[in-house]
């Protein structure tokens, strides 16, 4: 996360490298989507007001493992 910060391109890329998310294809852009659609730990973070847009965050833990996010914009 502290080596990704707020570089978008450099999350991308380790997404696509790295990721076991079928994300990962699309360099880890899930796109838009709607509060209670994820899993609610992720939909805190990402639907949290004072959670940063533009940097890196997490690691976050669902049922599915281990998540870091970036919000592009709210």
């Amino acid at each position: 996360r502290d080596q990704l910060g707020s570089n978008y391109k450099l999350f991308g890329s380790s997404a696509k490298e790295y990721s076991q998310c079928p994300s990962s294809e699309q360099r880890g852009d899930l796109g838009r989507f709607v509060p209670g659609s994820m899993a609610p730990s992720f939909d805190t973070i990402c639907f949290d007001s004072t959670t940063p847009v533009g940097q890196t965050i997490g690691p976050i833990q669902t049922k599915h493992g281990y998540h870091l996010i970036y919000i592009r914009k709210r």
